[in-house]
Formats: structure tokens, C-alpha cells, sequence
């Protein structure tokens, strides 16, 4: 899924390949150290518009869910952005289905569906089903776009009685 970045819609970048993949790199490291020293990280990635942030997130989760073979860390990338997040899922599920066909497989629509929504979420929908399990969420590295949609406890505390019940 996402093999090659042969997705036209997500793939437009300002940012050069040699910043993606330094970024992407740096980022791995830090999860990588801190899955073995049994800590907890938090990375910020800034730059301008159009600099890349959201492809280097969405290079980092498909690249640590292509490399977690022993289905421990549930990569995923979240978005405030529900018109962003309709999109990524609906064009990485048809370039699933090309690519699958490209490769004399079958894969199903809906199937490839299921899988692109698996990975790429939105964080509205990934908060609501949290709160319904008071457990830890399976995923273990998250991908937060949109961070200015961010909120403090007491804003989401708000919010969540008001429009939520």
C-alpha cells in the first residue's frame, strides 16, 4: 500500500526527496531508540506550507507499518482534516486495487478500503473510540497532522460535553 508513492493526489511536495527521506530517517531513529530504551517520544515536524509535513508523516507510518512484522506498533496517521483524510483513504484504497490488478491479485475495493482506513484516520473518530475503552490504544506510533488542531484537556473537556453529551 502506498508503494512507490504513486499516488498522485498526496505525492505533490515542495520539499525535495534528500529533506523527505532525512526527515523520515530522523524520526524512525527516535522511535526506534526510544522502543528500546522503553520510553515515550514526541516529535514536531514545522516548515511551511507545502514543505512536505504531511507526506514525511505519511512516508514514516506506511514505512513503519511495512516493517512491523511482528504487528506490535500499529502505525497510524491522524488528521483534524476530515476532508483531507476522505481523500488519502480513497486514493491509497484505488491505487491498491491498480496495483494488486498490476500484479495479477485480486483485492476488492472495499477490502483495500478497510485497510487504507485502518492507517489513516480521522482524529475526531480515533478520540471517540478511545473513550470507549479505558485501556491504552493499540497503536504505538502515531502520526498527528494538522497539529494546530491540537486541543488542551479542558478545550476537548468542553467540547465533549457540549457537542458530544
Amino acid at each position: 500500500m502506498y508503494r512507490g508513492h504513486g499516488v498522485a493526489e498526496i505525492t505533490h511536495s515542495e520539499s525535495g526527496a534528500e529533506n523527505l527521506g532525512a526527515t523520515k530517517k530522523a524520526l524512525s531513529r527516535a522511535i526506534d531508540e526510544a522502543r528500546a530504551d522503553g520510553a515515550k517520544v514526541v516529535c514536531l515536524v514545522t516548515g511551511v506550507p507545502g514543505a512536505g509535513k504531511t507526506l514525511a508523516g505519511l512516508n514514516l507510518v506506511c514505512e513503519r507499518r511495512r516493517s512491523d512484522a511482528s504487528d506490535v506498533e500499529h502505525a497510524v496517521f491522524l488528521s483534524g482534516n476530515g476532508p483531507l483524510v476522505r481523500v488519502l483513504q480513497e486514493a491509497l484504497a484505488r491505487d491498491e486495487v491498480t496495483q494488486s490488478a498490476a500484479r495479477n491479485e485480486k483485492v476488492s475495493k472495499s477490502e483495500a478500503h478497510r485497510k487504507a482506513v485502518a492507517f489513516i484516520q480521522n482524529i475526531h473518530h480515533f478520540r471517540d473510540e478511545s473513550l470507549k475503552d479505558v485501556g491504552a490504544p493499540v497503536e504505538r506510533v502515531v502520526v498527528f497532522d494538522e497539529a494546530q488542531r491540537a486541543w488542551n484537556s479542558d478545550q476537548t473537556s468542553k467540547f465533549m460535553r457540549q457537542k458530544r453529551n
